[in-house]
C-alpha cells in the first residue's frame, strides 16, 4: 500500500468523522456540511497527506478520547453536584 492510497479513502469519505450522536443521516446535506467543517477545522485548506499526519493524529485522538471524556462528564454532571474536568499537558 502506498502512502497516497492510504490517505485517499479518508479524504474521499470525511463523513466517517461525523459523530453518530448528532443523529445525522449519512449522505445527507447536513452530514456533509458537518464533515466539511471538521475537515476545515483540523486541516484548513491543506490536503491529507503524510505532511498533515499531526493534524490527522489530533483528529483521531479527539474522536477516540476527548469525545468520550466529554460525554462522561456530561452524564455525570446530571447526577452529581460538582464535576471538574481538567486537562493536563506537557511538552
Amino acid at each position: 500500500m502506498s502512502l497516497a492510497s492510504y490517505w485517499e479513502p479518508i479524504s474521499n469519505d470525511f463523513e466517517r468523522f461525523v459523530p453518530l450522536d448528532l443523529g445525522l443521516t449519512r449522505g445527507s446535506q447536513q452530514s456533509k456540511q458537518v464533515a466539511d467543517k471538521i475537515k476545515k477545522f483540523y486541516f484548513g485548506n491543506e490536503t491529507l497527506s503524510i505532511s498533515s499526519k499531526d493534524q490527522y493524529i489530533k483528529l483521531v485522538t479527539d474522536e477516540m478520547f476527548v469525545c468520550g471524556i466529554h460525554e462522561t462528564v456530561k452524564a455525570q454532571s446530571a447526577s452529581y453536584e460538582n464535576i471538574y474536568n481538567y486537562q493536563f499537558s506537557f511538552n
